[in-house]
């Protein structure tokens, strides 16, 4: 599916409108971060600006924006940086026009939709990608000060440390602690500094 195609399929159905169409990712980047909110389709290769890298910054700035990435790559890894990214929606460039419609409207509801061609390709991260979400979901759940202090202790700092740095009591760090652990639904001596490690490039792209 190039750019042309794209367009005829989205404002063909007639659900849909297309704002603007863009040949590389720093043209797009810039006019998503002018402040339009909607649904992206962004390739993974852009040229300058990768897809992938567009999606890490409206992550990063909180953009009020949906993104489905529609490559031709089929590395799984690409995949899982997406999902890390809060990418919506992930298909194939050699999905049907029907499918790139359902995931629009999955994706405009709210919710999810990866091309099931990749589940049939790499059945082994089904569970990887499913363990993803979970963890996404657990994250929001969290209140700002509480992914202040997983950042902080993704830095490598102490309860005291973080304690001084948000201007806190230890003891009201230790709380948050205990409530973090709660909402992620771990357990044990040093689980969340565990946790936090294994986790830490999705907890910078989200506090």
């Amino acid at each position: 599916m190039i750019v042309a195609g794209l367009m005829d399929i989205v404002q063909g159905s007639g659900r849909y409108r297309v704002v603007a169409t863009f040949s590389n990712g720093t043209d797009a980047l810039e006019f998503i971060s002018s402040g339009y909110e909607g649904i992206a389709i962004l390739d993974i290769n852009m040229g300058d600006v990768s897809g992938l890298e567009i999606s890490r910054h409206v992550h990063q700035n909180a953009i009020s924006l949906q993104i489905i990435i529609l490559t031709l790559f089929d590395d799984p890894e690409f995949l899982l940086e997406a999902i890390d990214y809060g990418v919506q929606g992930y298909l194939s460039k050699e999905n049907t026009a029907e499918e790139l419609l359902n995931c629009i409207d999955q994706v405009g509801e709210g919710k999810r939709y990866i091309s099931q061609s990749f589940f049939e390709s790499h059945k082994d991260i089904s569970s990887d990608i499913e363990s993803i979400f979970q963890v996404r979901e657990r994250i929001a759940a969290l209140s700002q000060r509480e992914l202040n202090v997983i950042s902080l202790i993704s830095q490598g700092m102490s309860s005291t440390q973080i304690a001084d740095t948000l201007f806190l009591s230890p003891k009201t760090i230790e709380n948050h602690r205990g409530n973090i652990c709660k909402k992620l639904n771990i357990t044990g001596h040093n689980s969340l500094t565990k946790w936090v490690a294994e986790h830490k490039r999705m907890i910078e792209y989200t506090s």
